[in-house]
């Protein structure tokens, strides 16, 4: 029969079951716990035993203080800090992963925090003062303030004492932070104990930078202070353009079976008003499928790449039995980005400054695209579709 306390408590929490499946009581509940506390056997322990060793009357009133003995003792132990492991991808759309809808994509390292983790689906960048939205983004995440009263993240000698690395620091952790550090709050990637920036502006070096982001976590991981829990802003500056991965990833998508996005038009159905700026004018206008094939397969093979050498860091972490004791998060500072303007391009940085190849230009290096002589970017449009939950 229940106990009154048992009733009492078995409205407010769950506890576990036993091995036949049905669930234990309080009393049986306190039992397990003291008797692991005090090294008694699974078979010797019970509500008798611990009123036994604490010389309490077997009475409701030995089980209330049964349940502050177990409170108190739970209370004086040092609390748990978990490992934070938080990977930041750089223009990254919301079904940018396997699991989160996209069947094309093969991300089978990223897509295990899907299935067993939880994923937030309705998250916005709050808003952008200026077209690369990263910095504002990034600003907002390591200040933990809000778009319209973050700080000018270029600005130089920021108070950088109350950021995320700072913050963290003070509560022990050992912080690490290996990323770009352009269109990125400079003041708070400063603020981090070890700070690694790797930029990788150009094709050939964005080429391995997955990489490279992820050879200097596992270099830290072995040489960090063991006695600390860390928190690592593992922040590569893909699948943001230029679009290029290791040949092996672009290898995994071919254009002609991409699907093309169902909002797919060779021409806008409206004059937005900014029909003929630069990023509009970075792909074939009118939009032709093989051009807007290509430009996704780009994408996709370096969310690929991101996603094997993430998956390297993983098997790290399993080898220095961290894995149970590490929170994983990931996160962008925004969805796809929307520099190719109007059409897109074949040489984003050629069209810095307003200058670049007309159409024509572009359609005849369109077989060019995914090697090291181009750093190729879809325009707005598919930007935008992209980023449309």
């Amino acid at each position: 029969m229940k106990s009154a306390a048992d009733t009492q408590f078995a409205d407010r929490r769950e506890f576990p079951r036993d091995g036949s499946g049905r669930r234990i009581g309080l009393r049986n509940f306190l039992s397990l716990t003291f008797a692991r506390r005090k090294g008694v056997t699974a078979n010797r322990c019970g509500f008798d035993l611990i009123c036994e060793r604490m010389k309490l009357p077997r009475s409701s009133i030995g089980l209330a203080c049964c349940v502050l003995f177990l409170v108190s003792a739970h209370a004086a132990e040092e609390p748990r800090h978990f490992n934070i492991l938080h990977i930041h991808a750089d223009d990254h759309r919301p079904d940018g992963l396997r699991a989160l809808g996209n069947p094309v994509l093969q991300t089978p390292n990223l897509d295990t925090l899907v299935s067993n983790g939880m994923s937030f689906t309705r998250c916005y960048t709050m808003g952008s003062m200026m077209p690369a939205v990263c910095l504002p983004s990034r600003t907002m995440m390591l200040t933990g303030k809000s778009w319209l009263r973050i700080p000018n993240g270029r600005a130089p000698d920021l108070d950088n004492s109350q950021t995320l690395a700072k913050v963290l620091g003070r509560a022990g952790y050992e912080t690490f932070h290996v990323g770009k550090s352009g269109n990125e709050f400079k003041a708070g990637i400063e603020a981090f104990d070890r700070n690694i920036v790797v930029n990788d502006p150009s094709p050939e070096l964005r080429r391995g930078s997955s990489e490279r982001h992820a050879d200097a976590t596992i270099e830290f991981l072995k040489i960090r202070h063991k006695t600390q829990p860390f928190y690592i802003y593992f922040a590569p500056p893909v699948p943001h353009d230029p679009r290029v991965a290791a040949p092996e990833f672009h290898k995994m998508y071919d254009p002609a079976l991409i699907p093309l996005p169902a909002a797919f038009l060779p021409m806008h159905p409206f004059n937005n008003g900014e029909m003929g700026i630069r990023d509009e004018q970075l792909a074939p206008w009118p939009r032709t499928p093989e051009n807007t094939r290509q430009q996704l397969a780009d994408y996709y093979a370096c969310i690929s790449g991101l996603d094997y050498h993430v998956g390297r860091v993983f098997a790290e972490l399993k080898a220095a039995g961290q894995w149970d004791n590490t929170i994983v998060i990931f996160t962008s500072d925004n969805g796809a980005s929307r520099e190719g303007e109007m059409v897109g391009t074949s040489a984003y940085m050629a069209h810095v400054g307003h200058e670049g190849d007309d159409i024509e230009t572009d359609l005849s290096r369109i077989d060019l695209i995914g090697g090291p002589q181009t750093s190729p970017h879809y325009p707005r449009g598919w930007a935008m579709a992209g980023n449309t939950p």
